[in-house]
């Protein structure tokens, strides 16, 4: 019933993936799950069909039933565990979404128990039986930067945001995804965030994880991936969205204790508290905004949103028939010198000023807190969990060249800036646009 309200609360835009069972291999249990989410909810609300999550775990947590190899094993293993369920429940899918292709898999947590070459043997799971298969829809993969537990001396605001671990992601996401696409099938990262085992307290809950969260998600558009779930549990560090009502109850935390204290917002326990957005939201937020409101909106490869060496400085590009964005993420800390940027954008519209917003803190620091933090002037109201303030933007002017239009702008230390440049003739450009160059003059 709640995931149906979610769905009608939010006009539709939010689509759901149902979670079966897998460990118990009860196929009996997993169809009247599935009977109970068809009574309940609309057909087109479903994303999806999951029948268990991490599945190379029960290999080494229960190596007696179903072997340390159990993901990759071609018989009596994940694969034939799975191929169960659909024929199972198969009918059920075909009545209810008409087609059974609707399962996501295999929810891996280790890319080496299930490396994308094992992508074909999952989208042929039913292609060749006479039964309603093909099956598969989605392929999904988990990631996280670091461990909180095995990388807790590594575990910094610097290390989260290494472009080492961004390139990490990327070679992940785009192997996959070439995988998934060779099948027709699509690839999503159905489990991420910043530091797993629940996040590392001011790590995971600062400005640094609020652009980790940017990266992360342009990364996977620009890799080939459809989409990323960013996981939230309980009281856990890194929730991009606190839910006081449930923090200390589904972790059963004393009230009393250092965790309580540091990592729970102060109305944890109450049932009627209101949600509240913690650090890493405002990257979702400015990733929202730079995706809105768009058209057939692209991202550039990875070669072409450059990183340059010698400086923190990284850029994204996206662009459309009416408009460029550009996002750039200043990873230096403070006290460290605003960067100067400058990009140009050439073809035949009649590119205008640029529009930008900013996310920053007050103190200029990737260890800044989800009150010091503003993007487009807004914040976040902690008692309510409501944004406040008027929104504030920047206008930039670009400087005319031979190649096009130039534009500069200065980032502070620890933020991005979301700048938009539209083509104030609407004339379709698509074809010509590009970012000619990426210069930082400043020293460092």
């Amino acid at each position: 019933e709640g995931m149906k309200h979610l769905w009608q609360l939010l006009g539709g835009r939010v689509s759901h993936t149902i979670g079966l069972n897998l460990m118990a291999r009860n196929t009996t249990y997993a169809l009247l799950q599935l009977q109970n989410a068809v009574r309940i909810l609309p057909p087109e609300s479903v994303a999806a069909i999951n029948v268990g999550n991490e599945p190379d775990s029960l290999g080494y947590r229960h190596p007696a039933e179903f072997g340390t190899d159990y993901l990759k094993r071609s018989t009596k293993g994940w694969l034939a565990d799975q191929l169960m369920f659909m024929k199972v429940l198969a009918p059920t899918l075909q009545q209810w979404l008409g087609t059974t292709r609707v399962f996501s898999g295999p929810a891996a947590a280790n890319s080496k128990e299930f490396p994308s070459s094992m992508v074909s043997k999952w989208a042929q799971l039913g292609s060749s039986n006479k039964g309603p298969g093909p099956y598969a829809k989605i392929v999904t993969m988990h990631h996280y930067v670091m461990n909180a537990k095995r990388n807790a001396a590594q575990a910094t605001v610097e290390n989260l945001l290494a472009e080492s671990k961004s390139v990490i992601a990327h070679t992940m996401v785009t192997s996959y995804s070439k995988a998934a696409a060779k099948q027709g099938l699509i690839y999503r990262t159905d489990e991420t965030n910043s530091i797993s085992s629940q996040g590392t307290y001011d790590v995971s809950d600062t400005l640094a994880a609020a652009l980790w969260t940017i990266d992360n998600s342009l990364v996977t558009l620009q890799s080939g991936g459809s989409g990323v779930n960013y996981h939230s549990v309980g009281c856990a560090t890194y929730n991009m969205v606190f839910f006081p009502g449930f923090c200390g109850a589904a972790d059963q935390i004393d009230p009393n204790s250092p965790k309580f204290q540091k990592e729970c917002p102060n109305t944890c326990g109450q049932a009627n508290a209101p949600a509240i957005p913690s650090a890493p939201y405002f990257g979702m937020w400015f990733t929202q905004q730079a995706l809105s409101e768009s058209n057939e909106l692209k991202i550039l490869p990875v070669e072409a949103a450059l990183v340059l060496s010698r400086t923190d400085v990284k850029m994204f590009v996206l662009r459309n028939l009416s408009d460029v964005r550009v996002v750039l993420i200043n990873r230096a800390n403070s006290p460290a010198e605003p960067t100067e940027v400058s990009f140009t954008v050439t073809g035949h519209a009649d590119w205008g000023p640029a529009t930008a917003w900013r996310l920053l803190s007050t103190n200029g620091t990737l260890s800044a807190r989800v009150e010091t933090i503003s993007f487009g002037g807004q914040a976040i109201n902690l008692q309510t969990g409501q944004r406040e303030g008027r929104v504030v933007t920047e206008t930039y002017q670009p400087t005319p060249s031979v190649q096009g239009k130039t534009y500069t702008v200065s980032m502070p230390p620890a933020s991005a800036a979301l700048l938009v440049v539209r083509d104030q003739s609407l004339v379709s450009a698509v074809k010509c646009l590009e970012v000619d160059s990426f210069t930082s003059p400043s020293p460092h």
